[in-house]
């Protein structure tokens, strides 16, 4: 019903319109009641943010606020994996079949969301993560891990809402509408990044390139970076005017996810996931102190044979010593011997 509502409604036209209007100086006085009145209708904590010295001039500033230092710890383990932005849980799982769950009853393919991209067969097997901004979210974006942009493609598409109506109504929602893929070279593999436009959302911006989103007669572009654009982990990758969606996809054995659930609320910074290499290592510690528990009483019982056989080999050749002196110095003689004696004078 929802599409069939929507199907029609010009949804790139009203976009770019919010879009223009958001990015315009409006009197101070009027744009300070419209952020006063949208701060209250979603409960959004302004003292996590900062606030330019004489106050927001566009709408867009405010929307793409940055937050205070600090407000969002990143995860450090070199092995976790950092959520990019924050938002609530949309869906997570295993890639299978090329298809990811976009809500109950609805999939859609890994290599439509990347536009036909070669690569996408990298990631049958791996794993996904599907994170929804909502309107009162913090719509910067960073990055989950350190690593190199290498390359990147926009795709062109639809505008629709991606609130959890749209997801709920919409077949193959994240496929259709324009995003931005970034490929994120890092220490375990390529893993990809989906910044996916939607209705009302001005554009999509991001650090390593000039691209942005939203334009009328936007043609699909491919390209791979001539210097690649280095980030450290929880650096700032890009951002949406006005909120979107993101996904991560993981190749297979690059990722494990820890237990996500639909409509989860995420923090940037906290751990998604942990490396694959890091959950094998930490069973082999966990293995190791059990199997030195196991060898120890063999250990010591081997100890102890080897204490009571080397004491006894100290004392038999102390026994051999003592009796070896009464043999070499006591002769017995033989009747022969006495015989021979006494003949001997007779001869001569």
């Amino acid at each position: 019903m929802y599409f069939w509502v929507f199907r029609f409604f010009p949804k790139s036209a009203f976009s770019r319109l919010m879009g223009w209007m958001a990015s315009r100086q409006a009197p101070r006085p009027l744009l300070t009641l419209v952020i006063r009145v949208y701060v209250l209708a979603f409960g959004i904590d302004m003292r996590q943010f900062q606030k330019p010295t004489g106050g927001f001039s566009t709408f867009n500033e405010f929307f793409t606020r940055p937050l205070v230092p600090g407000a969002r710890p990143i995860a450090k383990g070199k092995t976790e994996l950092a959520c990019p932005v924050d938002g609530h849980v949309s869906q997570a799982g295993p890639i299978t079949a090329g298809q990811l769950i976009q809500a109950k009853g609805l999939k859609y393919s890994v290599e439509e969301l990347l536009g036909g991209d070669e690569s996408w067969k990298k990631y049958e097997g791996g794993q996904f993560v599907t994170i929804y901004l909502s309107p009162k979210d913090y719509h910067r974006i960073h990055t989950p891990i350190a690593c190199d942009v290498t390359r990147f493609a926009y795709i062109p598409g639809e505008l629709w809402t991606v609130s959890p109506a749209g997801v709920r109504g919409v077949p193959r929602l994240f496929s259709r509408n324009e995003r931005v893929v970034s490929f994120l070279d890092t220490d375990i593999g390529e893993m990809a990044l989906v910044k996916v436009g939607a209705t009302v959302v001005g554009s999509v911006r991001v650090v390593y390139h000039s691209v942005t989103t939203n334009k009328s007669g936007a043609k699909a572009q491919r390209e791979t970076l001539v210097k690649p654009h280095p980030l450290a982990k929880g650096e700032e990758l890009g951002r949406f005017e006005l909120g979107s969606t993101v996904i991560l996809l993981f190749q297979p054995g690059q990722a494990e996810l820890v237990p996500l659930q639909p409509d989860q609320p995420l923090q940037l910074g906290e751990v998604i996931a942990h490396t694959v290499e890091a959950k094998t290592t930490k069973k082999a510690s966990e293995k190791a102190p059990a199997k030195a528990a196991k060898k120890a009483p063999v250990k010591a019982a081997k100890a102890a044979l080897a204490k009571v056989t080397k004491k006894a080999s100290e004392k038999v050749p102390a026994k051999a010593a003592k009796k070896a002196p009464a043999k070499s110095t006591k002769k017995v003689p033989t009747k022969t011997s006495t015989k021979v004696a006494k003949k001997a004078p007779a001869k001569g």
